[in-house]
């Protein structure tokens, strides 16, 4: 029997200080070389300052047995308790406890979690040349520390954003270069006097009883010695989320319906230019929103993997292995802050607040992976030689709507980029699209013309052209399949003051460097580093006589800067090479 404890303690500091000198967008060249822009943002302190400090810690106690049942039978099994613990506490804001019923000085501190595991070992036929080998249990690692921090830094008393023009409050003021000395308040549209003086600010709340996340996992694997140095495995692996989080916006109220093309909306109007109204529980939080998290367990994941090694003689060896899986999730958690988790955690077309799976951005679905080793015959100054080869289905990734401004958010959620497109039958019927006309370099883009290029890029993506007639599945597009090697050379040297020297070359990408063609990772060409690639751009919303948003639909533009679906000028298409040197004591 083995018991431990581990105990971790966490101290953060963090300069949330984000456009506090003024950041300013221009509509043209010319805008800006006169100075007057048509957006403008400031990060104001709201009393409690830009810089907060957050204080953690996670005691955790743990103890494990082995029983060997048989000499052919043996079980590990264990127990884990973890209990986080937060002392630092934002103040209560009185403004969010009379809207919303929460206090912001409630944080989850103190919940103790429980992670037992359970693992096997059967030598099948007593010989060593059979072996069934599994395990299941709940793990859990260290605390989600950056995601607690948000709440210290966005209680409503920090970071506060003044927002003007392009669907803030009135005009942007005119360009200040002073960074010392930058406007904080917008100009009225009509009077031209300073209008909006204070600034919204973002709120993020942690439930009490909210639990860090776990993982459940069982997994089961054979392995087979079929002689000659050959050993083959089978192996599947499942996991489930346990109190994944999942981030919702309190201030966003109930969705107005459901409009003709299957979204969920969340307005109550749209201006002729496409600006949304959204249905909101307070105006106060409108730029900011007021973000919580609550846990959800629909997360999953499995892999199915076949292997086969073989070790030739000691000199060489080699395996090859395929691995077939999918992952789902609700929320694909990838940013530090929650509003970024909330908006861009995935593309939805329905109610923000279900819990649906979908394919998540981590999925890949197979895998193929070859490895080898080679060690020189001599036996002085050994030399070896590696490689690995990982070939991987391309990554999952959306096409969504965007536009200018506050233009472009098409469920009204206060959110513009992830709003997933609908996939028209025909891009000609203006009751599925509507295009308006465009002018690019003195050039006028008709409707008819923009309408035939969408027709063409429809056809000529697989992920669009099967989804015709309907808004766009989460992540149901795919870019191209993936191949990487690597190969390493590492040489030993005569041994300094009794000290093991070596020298060691590594080659990424080894491919790239044989063939300027090969090894090229090809990424959506629109935005290589996103999952989420912008389709078309929002310019208008069409109106109803009755005044019902739910009848209206957005017009857009298809004006695409190139033809070209597909970018590999991304690091990891070009090869690099590394040297090193290694001094063992």
């Amino acid at each position: 029997l083995s018991t431990g404890t581990l105990n971790e303690f966490y101290k953060m500091a963090n300069l949330l200080a984000r456009n506090s000198q003024g950041s300013y967008t221009f509509a043209r060249l010319d805008s800006l070389e006169a100075g007057n822009p048509n957006a403008y943002t400031i990060g104001l302190n709201l009393g409690q300052g830009f810089h907060s400090k957050f204080d953690a810690a996670n005691y955790s106690v743990y103890a494990e047995d082995q029983w060997n049942i048989t000499n052919r039978f043996n079980v590990l099994y264990g127990v884990r308790l973890d209990v986080p613990t937060i002392s630092s506490r934002p103040p209560t804001n009185p403004l969010i406890e009379s809207i919303f019923g929460r206090d912001t000085h409630e944080l989850p501190t103190g919940n103790v979690q429980f992670s037992p595991r359970f693992g096997f070992n059967w030598d099948v036929t007593g010989k060593q040349t059979d072996q069934l080998r599994g395990g299941v249990g709940l793990f859990q690692g260290r605390p989600a520390v950056v995601w607690l921090e948000n709440t210290i830094a966005n209680s409503g008393f920090g970071l506060g954003l003044l927002s003007c023009g392009a669907g803030g409050l009135g005009h942007a003021p005119q360009f200040t270069s002073d960074i010392n000395n930058q406007p904080q308040t917008c100009i009225d549209a009509t009077t031209g006097e300073p209008v909006g003086a204070g600034a919204y600010s973002e709120v993020d709340l942690l439930n009490k009883n909210l639990k860090m996340p776990q993982t459940a996992r069982a997994t089961l694997g054979y392995d087979h010695q079929f002689g000659n140095g050959f050993v083959g495995t089978l192996e599947g692996i499942y996991t489930r989320g346990i109190n994944s989080f999942f981030y919702q916006n309190l201030n966003l109220g109930a969705p107005t319906g459901v409009d003709k093309f299957g979204r969920t909306i969340y307005a109550s109007a749209f201006s002729p230019t496409g600006t949304p109204t959204s249905n909101l529980v307070s105006t106060q939080f409108k730029a900011g929103g007021v973000y919580d998290v609550k846990n959800q367990s629909k997360d999953y994941s499995y892999q199915l993997t076949a292997q086969l090694k073989k070790r030739f003689s000691d000199r060489l060896e080699a395996s090859a292995a395929y691995t077939h899986g999918h992952s789902y999730s609700v929320q694909d958690i990838t940013s530090s802050t929650a509003a970024s988790n909330f908006k861009f955690g995935r593309e939805l077309s329905g109610n923000l607040l279900d819990e649906n799976t979908g394919i998540s951005q981590f999925d890949i679905p197979n895998k193929v992976l070859i490895a080898g080793t080679y060690t020189a015959p001599w036996k002085t100054w050994q030399t070896t030689v590696s490689m690995i080869y990982v070939g991987i289905s391309g990554i999952p990734f959306d096409y969504v709507s965007t536009g200018r401004g506050a233009v472009g958010d098409m469920n009204g959620d206060g959110v513009i980029g992830n709003d997933l497109v609908y996939v028209p039958k025909n891009p000609r019927d203006p009751n599925e699209m509507l295009f308006a006309n465009e002018v690019v370099n003195g050039q006028v883009i008709t409707t008819e013309t923009q309408a035939q290029l969408f027709e063409q890029f429809i056809e000529g993506q697989s992920c669009l052209n099967d989804n015709r007639g309907k808004i766009l599945p989460r992540n149901a597009c795919r870019s191209p399949w993936q191949n990487n090697m690597n190969v390493t050379l590492e040489q030993s040297l005569p041994s300094v003051m009794g000290k093991t020297l070596s020298v060691r070359l590594d080659v990424f990408n080894f491919l790239n460097l044989v063939d300027h063609d090969w090894g090229k990772i090809k990424l959506p060409a629109n935005s290589p580093s996103f999952t989420d690639q912008s389709l078309v751009s929002v310019v208008g919303q069409t109106q109803d006589p009755d005044g019902n948003v739910l009848n209206t639909q957005p017009i857009f533009n298809y004006v695409p800067a190139s033809t070209v679906r597909w970018t590999s000028n991304v690091i990891p298409s070009y090869y690099q090479i590394q040297l090193s040197a290694r001094l063992g004591f």
